[in-house]
């Protein structure tokens, strides 16, 4: 009975070693996790670091090309790096090794739709293109902010409104322009004056006093009596003369020739001049 305990505890004991010895041996082919796992990319804190701790610039290429990176070569961190002793090569494989910059945000863009199309699209005052036919224009160069856009189109008015362009979103502007309404220019009123008329063989009368309306269309004049009347229309007139600062002359295109004389204490002549000139279109 002795014997048989001392060998059931043996075998106990040599079994505890063996498992002891198994498990040791699995974790011992184990790979190591720590070991192994993936170091960061140099700073440009510890790069400085490693340059000034006399490592060469040549070793710090080789440590950089292990790890990378995290870091940017702009002209200052290129200044800083060059008095911290890096060479001209160590320079060139980081900025190969350098993280590359992250793509900017596409830009706003700014749709346009006028009625009708062909408007000239102003932002900002400068003009920036003309919508088509059928009134639209698509803008992708206008920079996020605040803007003032102007549609103009000849025959209407313009169409003012600002906007507001946030990055990689798209904006739109709708207009419908009204019509310049052509403003009406009433025709000048008639002037009336008060003179003496005379003409060569003026249906057997030399002259007769009486009153002379200029009107934008015809010229007309009665005399008192009635005896005698004459219209002709403003564009007959060929010439119009002032003789001996008394008399207006008026010398028509078919070539017969008026005079009118005001009274001494009457019209100024440069008044029923400027009478003429506006019936005949002159300023």
């Amino acid at each position: 009975m002795h014997c048989r305990r001392q060998t059931e505890r043996f075998f106990f004991t040599l079994h505890s070693f063996l498992s002891l010895c198994l498990c040791f041996s699995v974790v011992s082919l184990l790979p190591d996790v720590r070991a192994q796992a993936p170091q960061k990319p140099w700073t440009k804190d510890q790069i400085i670091r490693l340059l000034k701790g006399d490592v060469s610039p040549t070793r710090v290429a080789v440590l950089a090309r292990q790890r990378g990176i995290d870091f940017q070569i702009t002209s200052e961190t290129e200044t800083e790096l060059r008095q911290a002793g890096a060479t001209a090569a160590l320079l060139t494989t980081l900025r190969e090794l350098a993280p590359k910059p992250p793509a900017p945000p596409p830009p706003p863009t700014l749709v346009i739709q006028t009625t009708p199309g062909n408007a000239q699209v102003f932002v900002d005052d400068k003009l920036l293109g003309q919508t088509d036919a059928a009134g639209r224009l698509r803008l992708s160069q206008v920079q996020p902010g605040e803007h003032r856009v102007r549609l103009a189109l000849a025959g209407y008015q313009d169409n003012q409104q600002t906007v507001v362009l946030a990055v990689a979103q798209q904006a739109q502007v709708t207009a419908k322009l009204e019509a310049v309404r052509p403003v009406a220019v009433a025709p000048p009123a008639a002037t009336n004056f008060r003179v003496a008329i005379s003409r060569s063989g003026l249906m057997g009368h030399k002259g007769c006093w009486g009153n002379i309306s200029i009107e934008s269309a015809a010229i007309h004049f009665e005399c008192d009596d009635k005896s005698n009347s004459t219209t002709f229309g403003s564009t007959a007139i060929r010439q119009i003369k002032i003789d001996h600062n008394s008399t207006v002359q008026i010398h028509l295109k078919t070539g017969q020739t008026y005079e009118f004389t005001p009274p001494k204490d009457g019209t100024p002549l440069g008044e029923i001049v400027h009478a003429f000139e506006r019936a005949m279109g002159r300023p």
